[in-house]
């Protein structure tokens, strides 16, 4: 998985659990880095899962 999808996933959870600025502030980068690299939100739910290990 690229470094921007993995970006781009954390970004995503960080702006649907955030709290006041840091929600604001991660879906405005996550907005940001999706239109930089021209990747949807449909692109970051079909990748695949990291593993852990």
């Amino acid at each position: 998985m690229s470094k921007i999808i993995t970006l781009a996933k954390k970004l995503h959870a960080l702006a649907e659990r955030g709290v006041g600025g840091e929600k604001i502030n991660a879906e405005y980068k996550l907005k940001e880095l999706c239109q930089k690299h021209n990747i949807s939100l449909d692109d970051l739910e079909s990748e695949e899962a990291e593993p852990f290990f």
